[in-house]
């Protein structure tokens, strides 16, 4: 969702990562595969969900 300069992509297991506050909802494109996830405070893109079947 982001493609600027200073963005950057992280491929990481599904668990490899912990919301420690707040919650986010879903936003963006709505897809199958995809599910894009946003502070549901400010409605940022804070990551996005892949359905796939190698873990990630």
């Amino acid at each position: 969702m982001t493609g600027g300069a200073y963005s950057s992509t992280v491929c990481a297991p599904k668990n490899g990562d912990e919301l420690i506050a707040g919650s986010t909802v879903l936003g963006g494109m709505h897809a199958e595969k995809s599910q894009h996830q946003h502070c549901d405070w400010c409605k940022g893109w804070t990551h996005t969900v892949f359905q796939s079947d190698a873990g990630f």
